[in-house]
């Protein structure tokens, strides 16, 4: 599959040399920084949220913040597969992990397909379960335990 027929919504700051290197550009909208109630409102227009990054700028031990507000929203996540998301370790057709960048038209098609209400509704628990004060009462907790 080479083409998926689809528009893309970038939210934040964007590289003038990769808007630069876009070909089809009626087909993406750029957003800028959006906050509060404009990015909520925004990101739910998503039928797929996407986060691809490329191999010069990851950090393979990082988990991206934006995950956890494509899940906590239901959204299908199609990210590159980074080391810290092979280790979550979700459940499949939470997120779609992608090794090479061709393959995420792909991925994004089965994202869309395969979406249905079991799927949002288990998203949005496990994000509901990894909120940072979660997360930084389970390191306190291990800090507590030695």
């Amino acid at each position: 599959m080479k083409y998926v027929d689809c528009t893309i919504t970038l939210i934040g700051p964007v590289d003038p040399e990769f808007y630069d290197n876009i070909i089809d550009k009626k087909k993406v909208i750029l957003k800028g920084i959006l906050i509060n109630r404009n990015l909520f409102y925004e990101v739910n227009k998503f039928d797929v949220a996407i986060a691809p990054y490329l191999d010069r700028k990851i950090n393979e031990g990082g988990v991206p913040n934006k995950l956890f507000l494509y899940l906590a929203m239901g959204k299908p996540v199609v990210a590159t597969e980074l080391l810290s998301l092979k280790q979550m370790k979700l459940p499949k057709k939470m997120i779609y992990l992608v090794k090479d960048m061709r393959d995420f038209p792909l991925k994004i098609k089965y994202a869309h397909e395969e979406n249905n209400w079991d799927i949002i509704k288990k998203r949005i628990e496990y994000a509901r379960k990894n909120t940072w004060d979660q997360r930084v009462s389970r390191f306190l907790s291990l800090l507590n335990e030695n």
